[in-house]
């Protein structure tokens, strides 16, 4: 049962905002339990949601014939307002999906999983005439779900020319995959249960610049969707406004809250955006922490093991309560460490360890394991040859100190064009650094493939890569700097030549302090 009615009151507290702002995105994926190719899919919309959490928003309609179940024993997520989304727009393969339904360098909506990235991309750059705010809670006495949206228009939208749709999705539901190699454990997201407006939404009468919209709708949540049991507390809620070719023009969600519904404490340690992976020697480690619980996290404890046989006992603390991990909800965190030098000079394999939440210990904790190599020893300045790719303004190249201060960035490059750079890596003190890479969109530098290639003062190359892939890359150099001060002559000079603060010279002149060859030099 559901039902919704909407009121226009310009004078009463609003949500929404009333500034343009750039589009946020819908992609909706198409798949089934039964299709092989469609955890590739999962992992896509996961990655751009991760990207960008407060941006992206996913939404998973199980439709077609790969989602048929075998038997009643499998799960049935086909809905009615799914297999019409997916009998509308067509979509005969799988995985596809849609961004914002949207017709983007073809002459179709529906898109391979491999365009999702770059045409969320495109979408984003996008102002939209109409901003939206959403708010779900669930209210265990009578099982509703009460969803209050606000629309306003920022500009001009054709009369009968828009209609707002809110759906209810579903995550966290564990069943069978095809290609997923979890056999009845793997975890179905986003999932599209049913709405709680007609498929094509519900038409909004006036739609002009400054208007605001205000509706309000009630779903009486039944046991079981299909032959799939629901759970309030997993829910999310979608809601966005269509044109009248049915493209969403802007979009927004939230969690459905559930007061006096509690999880207890539990979380999953995961990998971060950029891993550790060549090399590491910095004053901190980096983590994302999914709280699987109904408290916010503002505390975890740590082992971390090296090479099996040093363990350190590590704590991360928010700052505040805004750096608490949410409900429900994840998040990057930061975590002091001072690692023993002869493992920074030599590498090794490391484990880090959830042991403790809020002060609980965990009895279960999870792990993420990886490894570095032997540190990149230094004492002068370094050139970086940084090809990039046309998307190069998601990009953005840094050197940090082993504090993780910025001392350094160096672009930004030119969007459009695949370029090679040139640039000096100038270190200010004796110390540890990382030279970091990262990608705004999780798509790495690979449209076309860049590259980074790092050479020391005498030209000798001393690391490329050229697979920058997913958020990025980083590497670490211990620089020491060099005390000595001789003399060169000019006329004799064999190797580049730079001021103090890293710009080559071709000519030096007689009586001034360079760089040359990882050392410091008067000309004569």
């Amino acid at each position: 049962m559901l039902f919704g009615f909407q009121s226009v009151i310009m004078n009463a507290q609003q949500h929404v905002s009333t500034e343009p702002s750039k589009a946020n995105v819908m992609v909706e994926d198409f798949t089934g339990i039964l299709c092989g190719n469609c955890p590739d899919g999962h992992r896509v919309m996961d990655k751009l949601h991760w990207s960008h959490p407060d941006i992206i928003f996913p939404v998973a309609i199980h439709a077609g014939s790969y989602a048929q179940p075998l038997g009643v024993d499998q799960p049935d997520f086909r809905t009615e307002v799914g297999n019409a989304i997916h009998d509308y727009f067509g979509a005969n393969s799988y995985p596809s999906g849609m961004v914002n339904r949207k017709v983007i360098g073809s002459a179709a909506r529906v898109h391979s999983r491999s365009y999702w990235t770059s045409n969320s991309r495109s979408v984003n750059r996008e102002t939209a005439p109409v901003n939206v705010w959403v708010k779900a809670s669930y209210d265990q006495n009578t099982d509703e779900i009460t969803a209050d949206v606000e629309l306003y228009y920022t500009d001009d939208v054709a009369a009968e020319g828009s209609a707002l749709c809110v759906n209810l999705l579903q995550s966290c539901i564990l069943g069978p995959q095809s290609g997923g190699n979890m056999e009845d454990e793997y975890e179905h997201n986003h999932v599209l249960r049913d709405m709680f407006t007609p498929v094509w939404g519900d038409a909004i009468a006036e739609s002009a610049k400054g208007t605001l919209v205000k509706k309000q709708y009630k779903y009486v949540l039944p046991e079981v969707i299909g032959n799939v049991p629901t759970d309030a507390i997993h829910m999310q809620v979608v809601a966005y406004v269509i044109d009248n070719q049915k493209e969403v023009m802007n979009v927004s969600g939230c969690n459905v809250s559930c007061p006096g519904i509690e999880l207890p404490l539990q979380a999953v340690l995961k990998q971060p955006k950029i891993q550790s992976m060549r090399n590491y020697g910095l004053n901190y480690m980096e983590a994302e922490l999914q709280n699987l619980g109904t408290e916010p996290i503002s505390e975890a404890t740590f082992l971390l093991t090296l090479d099996e046989d040093e363990e350190m006992a590590l704590t991360w603390k928010s700052a505040d309560e805004m750096g608490n991990i949410k409900a429900l909800s994840q998040g990057a965190i930061t975590i002091p460490v001072a690692l023993p030098e002869a493992y920074v000079k030599a590498g090794c394999d490391y484990r880090l360890q959830l042991t403790g939440l809020n002060g609980n210990t965990v009895k279960a904790g999870n792990s993420i394991k990886g490894s570095f190599g032997n540190m990149i020893e230094v004492s002068g300045p370094l050139t970086a040859k940084i090809k990039t790719d046309n998307y190069a303004d998601d990009n953005r190249f840094v050197l940090k100190n082993a504090d993780g201060q910025v001392v350094a960035e160096y672009g930004p490059y030119a969007e459009g064009t695949a370029e090679t750079y040139e640039e000096t890596i100038q270190f200010p003190a004796s110390g540890i650094y990382n030279l970091e890479v990262s990608d705004a969109w999780g798509n790495g530098i690979l449209s076309p493939r860049g590259s980074l290639k790092i050479y020391d003062a005498q030209e000798k190359l001393l690391l490329q890569n050229n697979d920058i892939s997913d958020f990025g890359y980083r590497v670490c150099f211990r620089y020491t700097e060099s005390t000595g001060i001789e003399e060169v002559n000019a006329d004799s000079n064999s190797g580049r030549c730079y001021t103090l603060q890293g710009l080559r010279i071709m000519q030096p002149r007689q009586g001034q302090l360079y760089l040359m060859n990882g050392k410091k030099y008067i000309a004569k």
